[in-house]
C-alpha cells in the first residue's frame, strides 16, 4: 500500500477529490496550510507579480493499494497542473500495515469503505 500526500492549490482540492472517487478512492484526510512566515500581499518572482491569496495551499492524503499508485498519482499532476509556477507537490510512502478498528479489517481490505 501507499500513502499519497498532496500539497496543492486550495482552488483544486475538489477537482481532484472528484477525480479520485470516480477512481474508487472515497477516503480522504486534508487540512488547510497556513504559513506564518511574514509573507507579503504579494511578490515578484522571475520578473512575474503573484498575489499571494491565489497561493493558498491545502495538504491531503489518501492510503491506496499499490495497483493504484500510478492512476493516482498521474490523475493529481493532471488535475492540478495549470502551466503556472507553484502547483503544488506530491509526496509517496510505503505503508507496511493497515487496521480498520470498528471492524478488525486488515490490510488493503481495511481501506474497502464499501462494506461498512
Amino acid at each position: 500500500m501507499k500513502k499519497i500526500t498532496g500539497v496543492i492549490r486550495k482552488s483544486k482540492y475538489k477537482s481532484v477529490k472528484k477525480e479520485l472517487s470516480d477512481l474508487g478512492i472515497n477516503f480522504f484526510f486534508n487540512s488547510d496550510l497556513n504559513c506564518d512566515c511574514n509573507i507579503p500581499e504579494s511578490y515578484t518572482l522571475k520578473g512575474m507579480l503573484f498575489p499571494t491569496l491565489e497561493h493558498v495551499r491545502c495538504s491531503f492524503y489518501v492510503v491506496v493499494p499499490d495497483t493504484l499508485e500510478y492512476q493516482t498519482i498521474q490523475t493529481i499532476l493532471q488535475t492540478c497542473y495549470t502551466k503556472d509556477f507553484g502547483d503544488g507537490m506530491i509526496f509517496v510512502s510505503d505503508i507496511n500495515e493497515s487496521y480498520r478498528i470498528d471492524d478488525q479489517q486488515l490490510g488493503e481490505q481495511a481501506l474497502d469503505f464499501n462494506t461498512i
